[in-house]
């Protein structure tokens, strides 16, 4: 969530992050992780993240606003492969082992592979972000079933899920969901408007395809994010979701 006050793309000031607290309150969740955007354009450090945290919850307070944010960041593949230990260290979710990870902007990364084996081989826990988004994986979701079963994670966006980045990434999310390529859904919140906070109305969006997905919402919204903050295991997203054994349902129907 980009509610840190004037630090990326997010949140303008101390008034735009107070009233996207507030929203997100009102869609019913209590506890967010500050993911601003670290990378050329935005070259934050771990410090200016935290103070910006600190300041945050301190105006939450304040305001009333029982809206507890947490500390992260969301980095880009270059600044993830220059950084060392101690400063990736400090961009974790929640101080977690959890890096989180823009995926690919391209079609071909070849050097994708190799940073994720070396953070993983470094004690991190990769996760990419909107995987759905990225040309390579809307090509090629093999590609990143392939990265899945090396255990790296992958959180999807409600915009993505309700079609508001278009439909090429919508029909990647829902295509994601029937392989079990998705650990988290998150809101991906900018402001209150045109990316607002929000979960749970994305499922609905998803029913026509993937009947029943809505009753699973708390594995994709709570159950697997908290395990990811805790550093502890996660199901199977099959077992847990039971997507993949209605997708092969669906498909043996369709041979009929």
């Amino acid at each position: 969530m980009h509610i840190l006050p004037g630090l990326d793309d997010g949140a303008r000031d101390g008034d735009a992050a107070l009233r996207m607290a507030t929203s997100t309150l009102e869609a019913g969740v209590h506890q967010v992780v500050a993911t601003p955007h670290v990378n050329s354009d935005y070259p934050l450090e771990p410090e200016e993240v935290a103070y910006a945290v600190g300041g945050l919850n301190v105006a939450l307070a304040r305001a009333g606003i029982p809206l507890a944010v947490m500390n992260g960041a969301l980095l880009g593949l270059t600044a993830a492969a220059d950084h060392g230990d101690d400063r990736l260290r400090g961009f974790t979710l929640a101080g977690s082992h959890c890096l989180l990870l823009e995926s690919p902007w391209v079609k071909d990364a070849p050097f994708l592979d190799g940073l994720l084996a070396d953070l993983q081989s470094r004690g991190f826990r990769p996760m990419l972000a909107q995987p759905e988004r990225s040309p390579l994986f809307q090509e090629e979701p093999a590609q990143l079933e392939r990265l899945v079963e090396r255990g790296v994670l992958t959180s999807v966006t409600t915009g993505s899920i309700v079609g508001r980045l278009g439909r090429a990434t919508r029909d990647c999310a829902v295509e994601l969901f029937r392989r079990d390529l998705v650990h988290a859904v998150v809101s991906d919140a900018h402001d209150v408007t045109a990316r607002p906070p929000g979960l749970l109305s994305a499922f609905d969006a998803l029913e026509a395809e993937l009947p029943g997905i809505s009753r699973r919402s708390p594995f994709f919204t709570t159950d697997a994010p908290a395990a990811i903050l805790a550093d502890r295991p996660m199901p199977e997203p099959a077992k847990a979701s039971g997507i993949k054994s209605w997708f092969r349902r669906r498909k043996r129907s369709a041979h009929r």
